[in-house]
Parts: structure tokens; sequence; C-alpha cells
């Protein structure tokens, strides 16, 4: 649930806007009370908008294409390319 779509408002909205825009979004009943209530409960409180900020607008274009697979490539699972583990936490001696 994306809250920036839900009251269709951009990235860095002042507080103020968010409380119309969730005015709007009420009048406008394309989604529930309780969604709209969540968006902007999550995009009034600053550490969790950061959050949200950074979920909705970061731009994974890059990424994906670097991380893109062919589907020729030789796939190599983890057992093979990570050695074993011999010991856990220190649970067993190690000497």
């Amino acid at each position: 649930m994306n809250p920036y779509n839900i009251l269709d408002i951009e990235k860095n909205t002042p507080k103020q806007e968010i409380v119309q825009a969730a005015g709007r979004a009420m009048r406008e009943r394309k989604y529930s009370g309780k969604e709209i209530a969540i968006a902007q409960k999550k995009l009034m409180d600053d550490i969790s908008e950061a959050a949200e900020a950074f979920i909705c607008f970061i731009d994974v274009g890059l990424f994906l294409k670097t991380c893109a697979v062919d589907s020729e490539t030789e796939h190599i699972s983890v057992s093979e390319a990570a050695p074993a583990l011999t010991y856990l936490l220190g649970s067993e001696d190690n000497s």
C-alpha cells in the first residue's frame, strides 16, 4: 500500500497538505477510511515518512539491470558457493 498514491500527493508534502489530502481522499471514496487513516499516520510521522519515501521512490532500474540474470547463465547454489559452517555461536568447544 503506497500512502502517496492513496492520498494522491508527492514526496516531501507538508503536514498541513497531508491532512487536506486525507480529507479529499475520504470524499473521493476510492480507498477505505482505514487505508486513508493508515496512509495519513505513516506520512505524519517523520521517521515512517522517510521510510515510506525510500520504499516508494527508490529507483531500482539500474540495480535490476545490474542483477539481471541471463537465462543461459549457469546457476550456482548457495551450498556450493559458501563454505560449510563448522561452529555456530561458540556453542561447541573450538579447541
